[in-house]
């Protein structure tokens, strides 16, 4: 029965990333891609830097991040336009902070 406890506590404090990866997989707009991120699990807060087409669609990603329960808090920390060195189309280049419920990184 110890073991068994032992095992459980040992379980309900891993952090699992993968399930990060899963979340922002599942909640990132469609016209918005990421190209950084740095996570901070001991604040609770991932820092992602990304870009878009618009202003309209980053309004929208950061709308979908506010509806969720496991969100806490959003920064928006940088915004600036530059230019898509592929397509020379004018994008919308963004950082912003997310702070998380820690419930979204356990097993």
């Amino acid at each position: 029965k110890k073991k068994i406890e032992d095992y459980s506590l040992i379980l309900s404090q891993h952090v699992l990333i993968s399930k990060f990866f899963k979340f922002l997989e599942e909640n990132t707009h469609p016209k918005v891609s990421f190209s950084k991120m740095d996570l901070d699990l001991a604040n609770s807060k991932v820092s992602l830097s990304g870009l878009t087409e618009n202003y309209t669609t980053l309004n929208q990603q950061i709308q979908i991040f506010e509806k969720l329960p496991e969100v806490k808090k959003i920064n928006l920390s940088k915004i600036s336009i530059s230019k898509d060195e592929k397509t020379k189309k004018e994008m919308v280049d963004f950082s912003l902070e997310l702070f998380l419920d820690l419930k979204i990184f356990r097993y």
